[in-house]
């Protein structure tokens, strides 16, 4: 993968955005950490989402005093492995613990299987906008 002129020393690419109302499970902000496989041929591409995906926290929990569900400030969620306290901080969960948690919370699988229907649909739509340009680059 190329960035500008200079070779990506690194062979992958992550991209992330913050976004707001960020949901808590126990107090803490997480975010969905998902792996995906784009493999492009010359006419066609398709997509894997792995389902061993992990659920990382964030390391500050939100006081129960404020009243909110939700966080809105990204200083708020770190859920950078490598940058937060990890002491305090949840470790990951896999897609099977939140599964097991929402079925505990809400007595069926309803609510995982919709997050992951939206999950994999997120994410077919972001790999399918990097499309052109991945096979402009593929065709250097």
């Amino acid at each position: 993968l190329r960035s500008g002129k200079k070779e990506n020393p690194y062979g992958y690419v992550l991209a992330q955005r913050f976004i707001g109302n960020q949901m808590l499970i126990d107090g803490f902000p997480f975010t969905f950490r998902i792996w995906t496989i784009l493999s492009c041929g010359p006419s066609t591409c398709r997509s894997y989402v792995f389902d061993g995906s992990i659920i990382p926290f964030g390391d500050k929990k939100v006081p129960p005093e404020s009243g909110d569900s939700t966080v809105t400030n990204a200083e708020d969620l770190i859920v950078n492995l490598f940058l937060q306290d990890r002491d305090s901080a949840k470790d990951p969960w896999s897609m099977r613990e939140l599964k097991d948690y929402l079925l505990n919370k809400t007595g069926t699988h309803d609510a995982f299987e919709k997050i992951w229907k939206d999950v994999k649909r997120i994410t077919a739509r972001t790999l399918a906008a990097a499309i052109p340009n991945i096979r402009k680059e593929a065709k250097r």
